[in-house]
C-alpha cells in the first residue's frame, strides 16, 4: 500500500496500514515537539508514549540523565531459534538488578544516595540485516548518574552495566557481546525540567523510535515499548 504524506500546519492523520487502531502523522511538530521530516510518517501512539515516559521521569527525578544505546543481535547459529522480545525484557531486568546492586554499594559509604528508578523507551527495527536490532533510550536519575564512565565494558560504570546486562540477556560470551553494544555519537542528554531546551532536543532525536518505516509488522513481535513506571 503506497501512501503519500505532506506536512501541513493543521493536524492530519491517516490510518497505519494493517493497524487500524493506530494513526500516522507527517506533521513538522507534534505536541510542540519538532519532528524530523525525513523520518516521517510517525506513529502517533508511539509519540504519545515517548513523551509521557520522558515527562514522567522529569517529574519524578527533576534531573534526568538520558542515554541512547543501540543493541544488536548476534548472527544465528544453525538450528538456533530466532530471538524474540524476551531478550529485551531480560536486558531491562538484568540492568535493573545491576543498578539496584550499585545503589546498595554506594549506600554503604554515603549518608544519602539518590534513588535510581529505571525508565526506558525501545524500538525494534529491521531493514536489510539478517537480524533485527533495538534502539534504546534509558532515563535515569541525574542525581545518581552524571556520565557513562569509561568505555570499558568490564568496568563498574554505567557503560559496563549496560553491556553486561545485554550479555546476560543474550547468554553468550563477553567477547561476542560487547561489539553488539553501541553508544552513538552525542548519546547523553541532561534534562533539568519540562521547559529545558534539552528536553526538546532529546524528544526530537528520540522521535526516530516512533517512525513507521523499518518496523516489521508481520513477525508477531511488538516493535515499540516503554517502561511501566
Amino acid at each position: 500500500m503506497n501512501l503519500t504524506f505532506t506536512p501541513i500546519s493543521t493536524a492530519s492523520y491517516v490510518t497505519r496500514p494493517n493497524h487500524r487502531h493506530q494513526k500516522l502523522t507527517s506533521e513538522l511538530t507534534y505536541r510542540d515537539v519538532p519532528l524530523i521530516p525525513t523520518h516521517a510518517p510517525y506513529v502517533v501512539e508511539y509519540l504519545d508514549r515517548l513523551i509521557a515516559t520522558v515527562d514522567r521521569s522529569i517529574a519524578d527525578c527533576k534531573k534526568v540523565f538520558a542515554v541512547r544505546v543501540d543493541l544488536r543481535l548476534p548472527v544465528l547459529m544453525i538450528g538456533q531459534s530466532a530471538y524474540d522480545n524476551r531478550v529485551i525484557e531480560a536486558f531491562f531486568k538484568s540492568l535493573k538488578a545491576k543498578l539496584k546492586a550499585e545503589h546498595k554499594r554506594r549506600s554503604q559509604t554515603a549518608q544519602y544516595v539518590a534513588r535510581c528508578p529505571v525508565r526506558y523507551v525501545w524500538a525494534r527495527e529491521q531493514v536489510n540485516a539478517e537480524q533485527p536490532h533495538y534502539h534504546v533510550l534509558l532515563l535515569l536519575n541525574g542525581n545518581f548518574f552524571q556520565s557513562l564512565g569509561d568505555m570499558d565494558y568490564q568496568s563498574n560504570h554505567l557503560s559496563g552495566f549496560v553491556a553486561k546486562a545485554w550479555q546476560s540477556a543474550l547468554g553468550i560470551p563477553d567477547e561476542m557481546t560487547f561489539p553488539l553494544v553501541h553508544f552513538p555519537k552525542n548519546c547523553i542528554y541532561k534534562v533539568s525540567g519540562i521547559a529545558d531546551v534539552e528536553r526538546e532536543s532529546l524528544l526530537q532525536r528520540s522521535s526516530y523510535f516512533c517512525k513507521h518505516q523499518s518496523k516489521d509488522i508481520n513477525d508477531g513481535q511488538h516493535n515499540f515499548g516503554v517502561s511501566r513506571l
